[in-house]
């Protein structure tokens, strides 16, 4: 999976179905990183070459090879590695991605790339049972995926073989660049730091807090809903805002909304309005110890060992895909909120639903020892907004 990823999303027009997504994939940075002139995208280049130059120094030290050439083939792979990422870079920008996918089937894209994806994802799903060669999949960015596989099959010439190879041995290093000992994990905190040109990681301490929130982030909403909720009952004055908001709107439609100016159009206002249902805190999943477990029982953790810890990490993001195909529906949905930019509240149209997340259930917005109007006046004024694009606005309408 060097130039593409592999996750799965919502179908367009089935909310209990879950389809498997294949999406571009190939860069170690931005796409104008590549293609721009500027001197931050020329300082992110040279950074870029410094640290595959060092990852692959610290590779040969460890295996023991030290000869007179081993610089200028590890320049030569650096090298390689930018020339390949440049073009894959630039076939983005002749196509930019769109969230809009292209319904196909694995038999379909393997017979038009020339690559067996079946027998890839048979091994990238925990249970290669959830979905066939004919199961209807996403793929994003046609366009992206003819350039990419048409380039890197075409492997006739040596030279250009040698950057395929070397590319494909940098995508594989980078991507597990994570699990590897600390000098590993150490250059890319600081071609991380010379990339946005300040530390990201000031102590290990932060680092590793970061990873246990990426490789465990029901558990950690799990200790965010115990801990940051201050009052029990925060969650019952945030159904109550919705539903007097919810009653308020429908009562203004009737009454007030002379903006609507048929009937046919206010009958379908107050159909979704009615319909409209409010997700308050987080996944089930997230407020239940047993339910939690049950999740998170695959995934095995050693004291002693990083490796098998790394291991054990692939098998259940692995299982993680088949299982969000087999129940598309587990997370509540949470996970579709997850995708959008707001971390609070979001109205999704595609389930009539408002999410409001735990973290967005704290003061200042919100305390439910306050007065009513001035919960109203804070995170009600914010939910009505919300509430008010789900009849008006490019995602309501």
């Amino acid at each position: 999976m060097a130039v593409f990823g592999i996750r799965t999303r919502f179908d367009e027009n089935d909310t209990s179905i879950k389809r498997l997504e294949l999406f571009p994939s190939g860069l170690s940075m931005e796409v104008n990183d590549y293609v721009a002139t500027d001197a931050i995208s020329i300082s992110r280049r040279t950074n870029l070459q410094i640290y595959i130059v060092k990852v692959l120094s610290l590779l040969a030290e460890e295996a023991g090879i030290n000869d007179q050439n081993l610089n200028l083939r590890v320049f030569t792979i650096a090298n390689d590695v930018l020339d390949v990422e440049k073009f894959l870079a630039e076939s983005l920008q002749r196509n930019p991605t769109s969230n809009v996918p292209r319904t196909t089937t694995l038999q379909d894209i393997s017979a038009q790339f020339s690559f067996n994806f079946s027998q890839l994802i048979a091994h990238e799903l925990g249970d290669e049972n959830v979905i066939s060669i004919l199961t209807p999949i996403y793929l994003l960015n046609t366009m992206y995926f003819t350039d990419a596989f048409e380039y890197l099959t075409n492997d006739n010439d040596p030279v250009f073989a040698r950057k395929i190879h070397n590319y494909l041995r940098w995508r594989l290093v980078s991507t597990y660049i994570e699990d590897l000992s600390y000098n590993y994990v150490h250059a890319h905190r600081l071609y991380l730091n010379a990339y946005y040109g300040y530390a990201l990681h000031t102590t290990n301490e932060a680092y590793c807090t970061r990873e246990v929130v990426r490789r465990f982030p029901l558990a950690i909403q799990r200790l965010y809903i115990m801990n940051s909720t201050r009052y029990s009952n925060t969650a019952t004055t945030i159904q109550t805002i919705f539903d007097s908001l919810k009653n308020g709107f429908k009562e203004y439609i009737n009454q007030n909304a002379k903006w609507i100016v048929d009937d046919d159009t206010k009958n379908i206002a107050r159909e979704k309005i009615d319909k409209l249902t409010v997700a308050i805190g987080y996944t089930a999943i997230a407020s239940d110890d047993t339910l939690l477990d049950n999740y998170y029982q695959n995934f095995t953790v050693n004291d002693n060992s990083h490796l098998e810890n790394a291991i054990y990490y692939h098998r259940f993001h692995r299982w993680s895909l088949s299982n969000s195909i087999r129940n598309p529906n587990m997370l509540d949905h949470w996970d579709y909120f997850e995708t959008r930019t707001s971390r609070l509240f979001e109205y999704i149209p595609i389930f009539n639903r408002l999410f409001i997340i735990t973290s967005g259930m704290n003061e200042p917005l919100v305390n439910s020892e306050w007065p009513w109007p001035v919960n109203i006046g804070s995170i009600g004024v914010l939910l009505a907004q919300k509430l008010f694009a789900s009849i008006d606005g490019p995602e309501g309408k």
